[in-house]
C-alpha cells in the first residue's frame, strides 16, 4: 500500500483534500490542530479506514510499510525507521502495550466490518480470501468504476462465474505526477492543475507533517476528451496541455505562492497503456509509464505550462 512518502498517489492524497476543502480557510477540519473536534472529522476518518480495508481484502498478502519518517511525531515517536510494529501512540492496547499496525491490521479485530466486505456461506463464515478479494473487486467496480456491473450472479456467488464479457482494446491514459518538499512552502496549502481553465484536481498539503516530499496524480483523461483529442496521438496532447495546462500554488486563505520559492516543485505529464477490466470482478491494468517532463527551474522562469 502506498503513502505519501512514495512517487504515486495514496490514500493520503483524497484523505488532505478532504481535509483542506471541508475546512476552507479557517475551519476545524483545515487546522489540525483542531480537525478531531469536527464530526465530520470521524466521518472522514472512517471511511479512510473502509477503504484501506477493502483495500486489505483485495490484497491480503501485501506487506505493512517500511519508511523513514524525518519528523517527530506529536506523541514522541522519533524520526527514523517506522515499522509495522512502530507503536500507535497514544492509543493502547489490551495489555497495556500500544497498539501497532499489526495489531490493528484486521478490523474484525474490533468487532466491526463494512458493506462491501460481507460476503458469507450459508453458515455465516467468511469464505477463502481469494473468493473475499473477488466479491470485493466486484464492489469497488459498482462504486468507482464509473461503468455500469452486473449483481446476477452475487446471490450464488459460490457457483458458476458468468459475468465474463469481450475484453475492449486497449488504450491510452493520461495523468499528471505532482511533488513538492513541504518545507519549502508556507503550509497548509493546495497546489491545482488546470486544462483550458478548467480545474481537473489538486494536491493538498496539510500543516503536519512540515518536512518531506509529497506526491500525488491528477487524471487528465475526461478534460483531454472533452478536447476532443485522440488520447493515443502523444504530439496532440503533449502540444495541446502546452498550452492548455497550468497550475496555481495557494495557501489556505487564497494568498499566490511564487513557484521561485519551490525549486523542488516537480510536475510530470504521464502515459500508460491502459487494458480495460474483462470482468467485473476484475481491475483494469496499466503498462509502462511515459513521463514527459515540465520542468521548473530553481529560478521560478515559467515553463511548460506554469502560472
Amino acid at each position: 500500500m502506498e503513502t505519501a512518502h512514495y512517487q504515486t498517489s495514496s490514500f493520503e492524497s483524497p484523505h488532505n483534500n478532504v481535509h483542506n476543502s471541508v475546512g476552507c480557510s479557517n475551519g476545524t477540519m483545515y487546522d489540525l490542530n483542531w480537525s478531531a473536534f469536527d464530526p465530520i472529522f470521524m466521518l472522514h476518518h472512517a471511511n479512510l479506514d473502509r477503504l484501506i480495508a477493502v483495500w486489505q481484502a483485495i490484497y491480503p498478502d501485501s506487506k505493512v510499510f517500511n519508511i523513514t519518517d524525518f519528523e517527530d511525531a506529536l506523541y514522541g515517536t522519533a524520526a527514523g525507521d517506522v515499522s509495522a510494529d512502530t507503536p500507535l501512540k497514544p492509543f493502547y492496547n489490551q495489555d497495556g502495550s500500544f497498539h501497532t499496525s499489526n495489531s490493528v491490521r484486521n478490523i474484525s479485530t474490533f468487532g466491526y466490518t463494512y458493506p462491501e466486505l460481507q460476503l458469507s456461506n450459508a453458515e455465516n463464515t467468511y469464505i477463502n480470501p481469494d473468493d473475499l478479494a473477488d466479491f470485493v473487486r466486484l464492489k469497488v467496480n459498482s462504486l468507482y468504476s464509473g461503468e455500469p456491473v452486473s449483481y446476477s450472479t452475487t446471490r450464488r456467488f459460490m457457483s458458476k462465474r458468468s459475468l465474463q464479457s469481450r475484453r475492449p482494446p486497449s488504450r491510452k491514459t493520461w495523468s499528471v505526477a505532482i511533488s513538492v518538499e513541504k518545507a519549502e512552502l508556507p503550509l497548509p496549502a493546495t497546489v491545482r492543475c488546470y486544462v483550458d481553465n478548467s480545474l481537473v484536481g489538486k494536491m493538498a498539503l496539510l500543516a503536519v507533517p512540515a518536512t518531506g516530499i509529497t506526491h500525488s496524480t491528477i487524471p487528465l483523461d475526461a478534460a483531454l476528451s472533452a478536447a476532443s483529442l485522440d488520447l493515443a496521438c502523444e504530439d496532440d496532447v503533449t502540444q495541446y496541455l502546452d498550452q492548455k495546462l497550468r497550475f496555481e500554488v495557494q495557501e489556505g486563505d487564497g494568498t499566490p505562492i511564487q513557484i521561485n520559492s519551490m525549486p523542488s516543485l516537480e510536475l510530470i505529464v504521464q502515459d500508460q497503456d491502459f487494458t480495460p477490466r474483462q470482468s467485473d470482478r476484475e481491475f483494469p491494468t496499466y503498462g509502462a509509464t511515459n513521463r514527459h517532463p515540465w520542468k521548473v527551474g530553481g529560478s521560478g522562469e515559467r515553463v511548460r505550462g506554469l502560472v
